[in-house]
């Protein structure tokens, strides 16, 4: 953060202005993406990452919900503008630390987290989820040695959307003090206590949660910092606009692990595929679509 503000640069409101940011640091002699998609048996799924973040912003929640769910072709208009916009960025010389064609290789946490916290950072910025801050070491202070923004809308007039995961509660019994606990873990007031902790990663998915309570026990610079994740998450959660990960969602032989062939799915293996310059972002995209295509009719047969 230090270095990021002593350069004179600022946080990017748009996507243009990501990208002027981008090619601003090239100028300056600097490489402003960290990006790796290795993942042990997982390679490909920060690619993922990528385009499903883009696209929410290109289409908007409500068409990338039905992309979700295949009410919309895959390598529909607005998600080829998405993978146009990722292509853009991996394929403009000085973009990506040791270029596109290492993407595939680079780990995506161990490799690369310790480039961002050099003092002279081999890549500036990481597109990552908060999963990365229990990867840098010791001594990193968060707020102060790294920070965050959120990846900023392509249109700055809507609400910036928000990604990610969570966990589910169910109850497999109908008793009062079954009610009663599931109760409390739909008020805002459970996780208060994780919320306190330094470097919890709790977040709360409601609404009403008091954001006051993120890093109450940390220092000042980390509790700024859980704070601010805590409030953009709540705020698009507010705004309707927070989404799960995309492909989480899809059929696993198509957005994750296809466990009966023993393999990543088509969209983890067409991101690797795509950095690689084994296919272009339309072929990645189409293939995808015909795969999809493919697993219905064999569903429905």
């Amino acid at each position: 953060k230090l270095a990021f503000e002593s350069a004179g640069y600022q946080v990017p409101a748009t996507w243009d202005e990501l990208m002027a940011l981008s090619r601003q640091m090239v100028a300056d002699g600097r490489t402003p993406w960290c990006v790796g998609f290795e993942s042990q048996a997982a390679t490909g799924w920060p690619g993922t990452d990528w385009v499903e973040s883009l696209v929410v912003r290109e289409a908007g929640v409500e068409l990338y919900d039905d992309w979700t769910y295949h009410r919309v072709p895959f390598d529909t208009a607005s998600v080829r503008a998405a993978g146009e916009r990722f292509e853009q960025l991996v394929s403009t010389p000085g973009f990506v630390w040791l270029g596109r064609d290492r993407i595939s290789e680079l780990h995506n946490l161990d490799d690369l987290v310790p480039e961002l916290e050099k003092d002279d950072p081999s890549c500036w910025m990481y597109h990552q989820g908060d999963v990365a801050l229990a990867f840098f070491s010791a001594g990193t202070e968060l707020g102060r040695d790294i920070d965050f923004f959120v990846l900023p809308p392509i249109d700055p007039s809507r609400p910036t959307p928000l990604l990610g995961g969570g966990n589910y509660v169910g109850a497999m019994a109908d008793r009062p003090e079954v009610r009663a606990l599931l109760d409390h873990m739909a008020s805002p007031h459970w996780g208060e206590e994780w919320g306190h902790l330094p470097s919890s990663g709790f977040i709360s998915p409601n609404a009403r949660f008091d954001v006051s309570h993120y890093g109450a026990e940390a220092g000042k610079s980390e509790r700024v910092v859980q704070a601010a994740l805590g409030t953009a998450a709540r705020d698009a959660i507010v705004a309707g606009v927070w989404r799960f990960d995309a492909s989480d969602l899809m059929p696993p032989p198509i957005g994750s692990w296809d466990a009966q062939n023993n393999r990543a799915g088509t969209f983890w293996r067409g991101m690797v595929d795509h950095v690689d310059g084994v296919y272009t972002m339309d072929q990645v995209l189409s293939d995808i679509e015909a795969a999809w295509v493919a697993l219905e009719e064999e569903a429905g047969g």
